[in-house]
């Protein structure tokens, strides 16, 4: 079967949605099926990388995004989905390539749409309040439920989007690398609590709430340190906002073993994002064996318990007052293997294993005999 997944939103270095295309890439590879990529760049180019097909469109640069780009042109798009004739296609963003599905009807080429984001949250937080965003997710819709697409949703608050709409919503949550991301041995008793912050320096994932988690901490007396692990638009304010606070900056990890190792090291990942679809970050620290805060809106309480970790509000003194309870619990191992344990019933097997059998039976709806998954 040969599988195209095309997607906006992603650069080279991109967090949760890259990770998830390149886990799904590398589980349809070893079933026997071809894949092929197309994503936004500078400028056009093709090869094969790791065994994919990966074609790069120009793209438009997104201003204060971090280095986001959109593939806007239609025509050099609905070409190539033409050249390659897939079996299947996997739509990764459902806004600017919402007119894909109903141009894939027409090809009668079997279409399903990931949600890697809650496209209506993120207009509200985004969209100036003179420009009104109702239109706008209206026709978004209204394209995607005439290609009458399959909706691929990784949780209940990622699906809630669609309520309403008449649309096929599947769940399937994601996944973790299991081996990369595991608990490792702890380097000596810190005498400081160890935080770590692991995700874009964007204004939906809430970075300065673990900085400002840690000004409590310490206001309080408590002795503790942040590690920031990664890059984005707001780096510069936060850099001023932790200044004269113990906080390193380490800059965006490529290695994803260096980021397990960091991650094992920490005594609590906190990660507040409210628009969060799903949570990979969070779901690599707890495979870590380290409890989190996460918080209450988003998707991230769907799977978190008292047993790894908190589910609180937005505020810095929540957040603090989580931390404390995490590191004084008596029963801290037990808490650590609970993480280790939930986390290891997430795999990117079963993720691949869930979309390979609905493609199956989009195939076998139009016709094709079923493929083997």
């Amino acid at each position: 079967m040969h599988i195209l997944q095309i997607a906006n939103f992603i650069t080279e270095t991109s967090g949760g949605m890259k990770q998830c295309l390149s886990a799904l890439q590398k589980r349809y590879l070893q079933l026997g099926h071809e894949v092929t990529l197309i994503m936004p760049c500078n400028k056009n180019s093709q090869g094969i990388e790791n065994g994919v097909n990966v074609i790069r469109l120009h793209g438009v640069p997104l201003v204060g995004s971090g280095g986001y780009r959109v593939i806007l042109r239609r025509s050099p798009l609905a070409a190539l989905i033409q050249e390659l004739q897939p079996d299947v296609v996997e739509v990764s963003d459902k806004t600017t390539l919402s007119w894909i599905p109903q141009y894939l009807r027409s090809l009668h080429i079997p279409c399903v749409v990931i949600s890697h984001e809650r496209t209506d949250l993120a207009m509200k937080r985004n969209t100036p309040g003179w420009l009104p965003s109702a239109p706008f997710l209206k026709s978004w819709q209204t394209s995607l439920s005439y290609g009458a697409p399959l909706i691929v949703c990784a949780s209940q608050f990622a699906a809630k989007e669609f309520d309403g709409r008449g649309m096929d919503v599947r769940f399937v949550p994601l996944g973790v690398d299991t081996k990369t991301f595991c608990p490792q041995q702890r380097q000596g008793n810190s005498a400081h609590i160890e935080l770590v912050y692991c995700g874009r320096f964007a204004p939906e994932k809430e970075p300065f709430l673990a900085v400002e988690a840690l000004r409590e901490l310490v206001a309080r007396g408590i002795g503790a340190k942040l590690t920031m692990v990664g890059s984005g638009p707001l780096e510069t304010e936060l850099r001023n906002c932790a200044v004269g606070l113990p906080v390193e900056f380490v800059g965006q990890i490529s290695s994803r073993s260096e980021v397990a190792a960091l991650l094992s090291q920490a005594d609590v990942g906190i990660s507040m994002g409210s628009v969060e679809t799903f949570g990979l970050s969070i779901l690599e620290t707890l495979a870590c064996g380290t409890p989190v805060v996460v918080s209450k809106e988003g998707a991230a309480s769907e799977f978190v318990n008292s047993g790894i970790g908190r589910v609180v509000n937005q505020n810095a003194v929540d957040i603090a007052n989580a931390v404390v309870e995490i590191v004084s619990n008596e029963s801290l191992t037990e808490v650590r293997e609970n993480c280790a344990d939930l986390a290891s019933r997430y795999t990117w097997d079963k993720t691949a294993g869930m979309m390979l059998d609905i493609y199956s039976d989009l195939l076998e709806n139009v016709g094709i005999s079923q493929v083997a998954s």
